[in-house]
């Protein structure tokens, strides 16, 4: 991504940098918008990438939360996602569903989900990411950011 417009690109990476369906990938240049350092996008949707046994994408399936009109912000000294009220509650419903009423997500200002057992008790959902597809010159690309990461 490139900052403020300039030819000085940073490599921000979402997740272990060693995963290998990332490794070879062409990669993304995205200017920011210089008046507020934000990145457009044309939707934010959550969903589950499936894999064959040699670590290959075969398909994918997503839940779009948002078809435009939030611009997205990076933040490197905020562990979390940060999202409007009415998105995360979108967020919410999608995770109620997918861990079967096992989670418990806080709606206070600041909110959070927990599940009730260690994360490796729920590799399954190693599975699902957010995704953000790009506008503009960059129609078309999109950054998968895997839920796995938020766990502590």
């Amino acid at each position: 991504m490139s900052f403020y417009g300039s030819n000085y690109p940073s490599n921000i990476t979402f997740g272990s940098a060693n995963d290998e369906h990332v490794q070879g990938q062409t990669s993304l240049t995205i200017p920011a918008d210089v008046s507020n350092f934000s990145y457009p996008v044309s939707n934010f949707s959550f969903g589950k990438i499936y894999r064959d046994s040699d670590n290959v994408t075969t398909s994918e399936y997503f839940y779009e939360i948002v078809q435009s009109g939030y611009p997205v912000t990076f933040a490197t000294n905020f562990k979390g996602i940060g999202l409007p009220a009415d998105l995360y509650q979108q967020f919410v419903a999608l995770f109620e569903y997918v861990t079967e009423g096992d989670v418990e997500c806080n709606a206070s200002l600041d909110g959070y989900c927990v599940l009730p057992g260690l994360c490796e008790d729920y590799s399954a959902y190693t599975d699902f990411v957010f995704k953000l597809n790009f506008t503009d010159s960059n129609e078309g690309n999109f950054m998968w950011i895997p839920l796995s990461i938020f766990a502590d």
